[in-house]
Protein backbone atom coordinates (compact mmCIF):
# COMPACT_ATOMS: atom_id res chain seq x y z
CA UNK A 1 0.00 0.00 0.00
CA UNK A 2 1.58 2.95 -1.07
CA UNK A 3 2.01 5.85 2.04
CA UNK A 4 -0.41 8.10 2.21
CA UNK A 5 1.62 10.91 3.66
CA UNK A 6 5.03 11.09 0.71
CA UNK A 7 7.61 13.05 1.98
CA UNK A 8 8.31 16.14 0.11
CA UNK A 9 10.61 16.60 -3.07
CA UNK A 10 10.41 12.15 -3.55
CA UNK A 11 12.33 11.61 -0.59
CA UNK A 12 11.77 7.68 0.38
CA UNK A 13 9.29 7.15 2.58
CA UNK A 14 8.77 5.02 5.45
CA UNK A 15 8.52 1.94 3.33
CA UNK A 16 12.01 2.55 1.13
CA UNK A 17 13.74 2.60 5.08
CA UNK A 18 16.45 0.27 5.29
CA UNK A 19 15.31 -2.14 7.63
CA UNK A 20 16.70 -1.76 11.78
CA UNK A 21 20.12 -2.95 12.29
CA UNK A 22 20.26 -6.25 12.85
CA UNK A 23 17.20 -7.25 10.77
CA UNK A 24 16.96 -7.99 6.81
CA UNK A 25 19.67 -9.72 4.82
CA UNK A 26 22.92 -9.53 6.31
CA UNK A 27 25.79 -7.93 4.47
CA UNK A 28 28.42 -11.03 2.74
CA UNK A 29 31.77 -11.43 4.49
CA UNK A 30 34.60 -9.62 3.08
CA UNK A 31 37.14 -11.89 1.28
CA UNK A 32 39.90 -12.84 2.86
CA UNK A 33 43.17 -12.90 0.39
CA UNK A 34 46.09 -14.09 0.97
CA UNK A 35 49.20 -14.33 -1.03
CA UNK A 36 52.48 -15.95 -1.03
CA UNK A 37 55.96 -16.02 -2.89
CA UNK A 38 58.62 -18.65 -0.90
CA UNK A 39 61.73 -20.27 -1.10
CA UNK A 40 59.71 -22.49 1.16
CA UNK A 41 57.93 -25.27 1.16
CA UNK A 42 54.20 -24.51 1.04
CA UNK A 43 52.22 -25.54 4.16
CA UNK A 44 49.08 -27.30 1.61
CA UNK A 45 46.67 -27.30 4.76
CA UNK A 46 47.04 -23.64 5.08
CA UNK A 47 45.68 -22.38 2.20
CA UNK A 48 42.48 -24.35 2.77
CA UNK A 49 42.11 -23.01 6.61
CA UNK A 50 43.07 -19.41 5.68
CA UNK A 51 40.19 -19.10 3.23
CA UNK A 52 37.76 -20.82 5.81
CA UNK A 53 34.85 -19.05 7.04
CA UNK A 54 31.03 -19.61 8.60
CA UNK A 55 29.99 -17.96 5.72
CA UNK A 56 31.43 -20.68 3.14
CA UNK A 57 29.77 -23.72 2.04
CA UNK A 58 32.38 -24.91 0.02
CA UNK A 59 36.35 -25.09 -0.35
CA UNK A 60 38.25 -25.55 -3.80
CA UNK A 61 42.15 -25.90 -4.01
CA UNK A 62 44.65 -26.62 -6.93
CA UNK A 63 47.90 -28.46 -5.54
CA UNK A 64 50.26 -28.15 -9.06
CA UNK A 65 52.94 -30.76 -7.88
CA UNK A 66 56.49 -31.20 -10.25
CA UNK A 67 56.38 -34.61 -11.94
CA UNK A 68 58.73 -36.89 -12.30
CA UNK A 69 59.59 -36.82 -16.28
CA UNK A 70 59.53 -33.91 -18.92
CA UNK A 71 59.41 -34.97 -22.62
CA UNK A 72 60.26 -38.64 -21.67
CA UNK A 73 62.95 -37.80 -20.02
CA UNK A 74 63.65 -38.06 -16.00
CA UNK A 75 62.84 -35.08 -13.92
CA UNK A 76 65.08 -34.21 -11.27
CA UNK A 77 63.57 -31.08 -10.48
CA UNK A 78 62.19 -27.77 -11.27
CA UNK A 79 64.13 -24.32 -10.52
CA UNK A 80 61.88 -21.27 -10.33
CA UNK A 81 62.43 -18.00 -10.33
CA UNK A 82 60.82 -14.32 -10.42
CA UNK A 83 61.08 -10.81 -9.92
CA UNK A 84 59.01 -10.59 -5.68
CA UNK A 85 57.73 -7.05 -6.19
CA UNK A 86 56.22 -7.58 -9.78
CA UNK A 87 55.05 -10.94 -9.22
CA UNK A 88 53.32 -10.46 -5.27
CA UNK A 89 51.97 -7.49 -7.25
CA UNK A 90 50.08 -9.48 -9.95
CA UNK A 91 49.14 -12.13 -7.18
CA UNK A 92 46.97 -9.62 -5.30
CA UNK A 93 45.64 -8.35 -8.47
CA UNK A 94 44.77 -12.24 -9.59
CA UNK A 95 43.18 -12.40 -6.17
CA UNK A 96 41.33 -9.34 -5.85
CA UNK A 97 39.57 -10.37 -9.36
CA UNK A 98 38.83 -13.68 -8.28
CA UNK A 99 37.44 -12.20 -4.91
CA UNK A 100 35.10 -9.87 -6.91
CA UNK A 101 33.99 -11.83 -9.71
CA UNK A 102 33.08 -15.01 -8.06
CA UNK A 103 31.74 -12.91 -5.00
CA UNK A 104 34.14 -15.55 -2.79
CA UNK A 105 34.45 -15.54 1.24
CA UNK A 106 38.13 -16.37 0.44
CA UNK A 107 41.22 -16.62 -1.29
CA UNK A 108 44.69 -18.11 -0.99
CA UNK A 109 47.54 -18.41 -3.48
CA UNK A 110 51.00 -18.92 -2.79
CA UNK A 111 53.91 -20.25 -5.64
CA UNK A 112 57.42 -21.90 -4.74
CA UNK A 113 60.38 -20.09 -5.54
CA UNK A 114 64.06 -21.64 -5.60
CA UNK A 115 64.44 -25.80 -6.59
CA UNK A 116 61.67 -27.82 -6.00
CA UNK A 117 61.47 -31.71 -6.05
CA UNK A 118 59.96 -34.18 -7.86
CA UNK A 119 56.67 -35.20 -5.77
CA UNK A 120 57.13 -30.93 -3.71
CA UNK A 121 54.46 -28.66 -4.68
CA UNK A 122 55.43 -25.35 -6.77
CA UNK A 123 51.69 -24.14 -6.49
CA UNK A 124 48.75 -23.98 -4.40
CA UNK A 125 45.37 -22.08 -5.21
CA UNK A 126 42.81 -21.86 -2.49
CA UNK A 127 39.20 -20.54 -2.92
CA UNK A 128 35.89 -20.92 -0.16
CA UNK A 129 32.31 -19.23 -1.19
CA UNK A 130 28.81 -19.97 -0.33
CA UNK A 131 28.66 -22.15 -3.35
CA UNK A 132 30.65 -25.07 -4.96
CA UNK A 133 30.14 -23.86 -8.45
CA UNK A 134 31.73 -20.86 -7.50
CA UNK A 135 34.77 -21.84 -5.45
CA UNK A 136 35.53 -24.31 -8.17
CA UNK A 137 35.21 -21.53 -11.46
CA UNK A 138 37.53 -19.73 -9.49
CA UNK A 139 40.55 -22.15 -8.95
CA UNK A 140 39.73 -23.19 -12.26
CA UNK A 141 40.40 -19.67 -13.82
CA UNK A 142 43.04 -18.77 -10.79
CA UNK A 143 45.62 -21.46 -11.80
CA UNK A 144 45.28 -20.31 -15.94
CA UNK A 145 45.67 -16.70 -14.98
CA UNK A 146 48.57 -17.38 -12.63
CA UNK A 147 50.16 -18.77 -15.30
CA UNK A 148 49.80 -16.66 -18.33
CA UNK A 149 50.38 -13.44 -16.28
CA UNK A 150 52.65 -14.08 -12.82
CA UNK A 151 56.20 -13.51 -13.81
CA UNK A 152 57.32 -16.70 -12.38
CA UNK A 153 59.44 -18.87 -14.79
CA UNK A 154 60.12 -22.00 -14.59
CA UNK A 155 63.50 -24.62 -15.29
CA UNK A 156 62.75 -28.40 -15.70
CA UNK A 157 66.73 -29.46 -15.10
CA UNK A 158 66.07 -33.59 -15.91
CA UNK A 159 68.66 -36.40 -16.70
CA UNK A 160 70.71 -35.23 -19.22
CA UNK A 161 70.30 -31.68 -19.40
CA UNK A 162 67.89 -28.51 -18.76
CA UNK A 163 65.51 -25.98 -20.75
CA UNK A 164 63.36 -23.23 -19.19
CA UNK A 165 59.95 -23.65 -19.63
CA UNK A 166 57.66 -20.98 -21.76
CA UNK A 167 54.76 -21.31 -20.29
CA UNK A 168 52.38 -22.60 -23.31
CA UNK A 169 49.33 -22.65 -22.03
CA UNK A 170 49.24 -19.34 -20.29
CA UNK A 171 50.81 -17.74 -23.84
CA UNK A 172 47.63 -19.42 -25.72
CA UNK A 173 45.19 -17.45 -22.95
CA UNK A 174 46.96 -14.23 -23.92
CA UNK A 175 47.08 -14.86 -27.35
CA UNK A 176 42.89 -15.49 -27.52
CA UNK A 177 42.38 -12.48 -24.75
CA UNK A 178 44.34 -10.28 -27.45
CA UNK A 179 42.46 -11.63 -30.42
CA UNK A 180 39.14 -11.22 -28.11
CA UNK A 181 40.05 -7.62 -27.29
CA UNK A 182 40.85 -6.92 -30.86
CA UNK A 183 38.07 -8.18 -32.40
Amino acid sequence: MPDPHPLPGGAPGPADDPPPAGQGAPDPPPCKITTLLTPHPLDIPSFSAAVGSPAAGAVSTFVGTTRDSWDGKPTLRLEYEAYAPMAEAALGALAATAAGRWGLTGFAAGHRTGTVGVGEASVVIAASSAHRADALAAVAWAIDELKATVPIWKKEVFVGGEVWQENAEGRALMMEKRQRGAG
